[in-house]
C-alpha cells in the first residue's frame, strides 16, 4: 500500500517523537514509533476551515482511490465541522458592525472573568471610557485555599448622575462552616481613584431582610433608592447614611390589586417625570404619570423624562419609543443583533445615552449566559456591536464625569 503524503508547513521535532514530525498555524502531526498522534486546533474559525479544507484536499497516491468508509468519513468531517463554522459566519455577517466602545459616555459592566472551582466564575466591575480603555473597579472574592470562607459577589452597578461614584448590591456569603450565613449590604465606591474602597451605606439583612431590587441615584448624586418591601427606600451616599423610606401608593384605576410587586426600582427624569414597573402575575406594567403601558417585558426612561423606550412581552425582539406625556409611540423597530443557530434571542435589558440620542440594548445568546450589548442612533437606524458582555442588570450606560 502506497505510503500517504503528509504536506507541512512548517518541519519541527517534539520530544518523545522520532520521526515524520510535522506542524501548522492550526495543526501538529507526529510518527512516534507506530503509533501517528495528531492534534488539531479548533479554537477559532480560521483554524477549523483550514483543518477542513486540508483533509478534504489532501492528496492520494496516484492510481488509489479512498473507500467508500473514507467518503463517508470525509463527509462526516465536512458537515461536523462546516455547518457550525457556517452557523458562525452567518451569525457574524448578519450582525451589526462593531464598534469600540459606546459613542458617548461611559460603559459601566460586570464581567465573568476568572473562573471559580468552588461556586460560579468570579466577575469583575469595569469602567470602560470612550476610547475603549478598560479599568477595574473591584471585584468579586473567595477563599483561594480551602472550600470554606467568605464568597463576595456584586450585582446591580448604578452611576451616579454626576457620574463620580457608584452604586452596587455585595453578598457575603458564608459556606460549609459551623455557622452558614449570608450578609447583603448595599456599597458605594468612588470612581475617581484606583482601586478605591467601597463604602457600606446600608445593611439589607439587618434592616429589612428583603431582596434589594433595582438601585437608581437622586438627581443631585447625594443618595441611592432601591425597592424592598413594597416600599422605596431611599439611602444618603455620605454619613450617617439617613435613610428614608416611602411607601408605594397609586389611584385605584392605576393598580386594582394590592398584591402587585415592583420588579425594578423607580426612574426619574430631570423633568421630574415618574416611572416605575409593576408585576401582577406574570404581566408586567410600567406606569408613568398617569399612564400605563401594559405586557412590557423591559423598559427605559430617557434621563430627561421626556421619552420612555419599552420592548413588549409580546415581541422580545421589538423596541419601541414613546412620549413619556403621553404614551403614544413615536418609533416602532426590530432591533438588530445578527442570528443564532439556538434561536430564541430577545432582548433583556435597555438604557438610553445620557444625551438621548442613543438606545443600548442587551441581547442573549444562548448557550453564553451573559449578554451581547448593541446600540442604535435614533436618528439614522445605524446599529453597532460593541465588544463588552454582561448580565442582565449587570451594566448601565454612566455620564461623563462632571468637572
Amino acid at each position: 500500500m502506497p505510503k500517504p503524503t503528509i504536506i507541512c508547513e512548517t518541519p519541527k521535532y517534539l520530544p518523545g517523537c522520532a520521526v515524520d514530525l510535522c506542524a501548522g498555524p492550526c495543526f501538529r502531526v507526529a510518527s512516534c514509533g507506530t503509533t501517528v498522534l495528531v492534534r488539531l486546533d479548533f479554537n477559532t474559525p480560521e483554524c477549523v476551515f483550514r483543518i477542513m479544507l486540508r483533509y478534504l484536499t489532501a492528496p492520494r497516491s496516484p492510481g488509489t482511490e479512498a473507500s467508500p468508509r473514507a467518503k463517508r468519513w470525509t463527509i462526516a468531517l465536512a458537515l461536523i465541522i462546516g455547518l457550525p463554522l457556517a452557523a458562525t459566519m452567518l451569525g457574524v455577517f448578519t450582525a451589526p458592525p462593531k464598534a469600540k466602545m459606546l459613542p458617548t459616555g461611559r460603559l459601566l459592566y460586570l464581567e465573568a472573568d476568572q473562573p471559580s472551582e468552588r461556586t460560579t466564575t468570579l466577575r469583575g466591575l469595569y469602567l470602560v471610557t470612550p476610547d475603549g480603555q478598560s479599568k477595574l473597579i473591584i471585584h468579586e472574592t473567595e477563599p483561594q485555599d480551602s472550600d470554606a470562607g467568605v464568597r463576595v459577589w456584586i450585582g446591580q452597578p448604578s452611576v451616579s448622575p454626576d457620574g463620580h461614584f457608584a452604586a452596587y448590591v455585595r453578598q457575603d456569603i458564608v459556606l460549609q462552616e459551623e455557622k452558614q450565613s449570608e450578609q447583603t449590604d448595599i456599597c458605594v465606591i468612588s470612581l475617581d481613584a484606583p482601586m478605591a474602597k467601597p463604602n457600606v451605606i446600608f445593611d439589607v439583612t439587618g434592616r429589612i431582610k428583603k431582596q434589594v431590587v433595582g438601585l437608581t441615584w437622586s438627581l443631585d448624586s447625594q443618595s441611592v433608592a432601591f425597592m424592598a418591601d413594597a416600599s422605596r427606600y431611599s439611602v444618603a451616599r455620605a454619613a450617617p447614611y439617613k435613610v428614608t423610606v416611602e411607601p408605594l401608593s397609586f389611584s385605584r384605576p392605576i393598580v386594582p390589586d394590592a398584591s402587585i410587586s415592583c420588579t425594578q426600582s423607580p426612574q426619574v427624569g430631570t423633568n421630574g417625570t415618574f416611572s416605575i414597573i409593576l408585576r401582577q402575575g406574570n404581566r408586567q406594567s410600567v406606569v408613568i404619570g398617569n399612564n400605563v403601558i401594559d405586557g412590557v417585558r423591559t423598559y427605559a426612561l430617557s434621563h430627561d423624562g421626556t421619552k420612555i423606550a419599552f420592548v413588549p412581552a409580546a415581541h422580545p425582539t421589538r423596541i419601541t419609543v414613546a412620549s413619556a406625556a403621553t404614551g403614544n409611540p413615536i418609533l416602532t423597530f426590530k432591533a438588530k443583533f445578527g442570528w443564532s443557530i439556538f434561536g430564541k434571542r430577545q432582548i433583556d435589558d435597555l438604557k438610553w445615552s445620557p444625551d438621548g440620542t442613543y438606545l443600548a440594548y442587551g441581547v442573549s445568546k444562548l448557550p453564553v449566559p451573559d449578554d451581547e450589548i448593541f446600540y442604535v442612533d435614533l436618528a439614522t437606524g445605524a446599529a453597532h456591536i460593541i465588544p463588552e458582555r454582561s448580565g442582565q442588570m449587570s451594566w448601565t450606560w454612566a455620564p461623563a464625569a462632571s468637572s
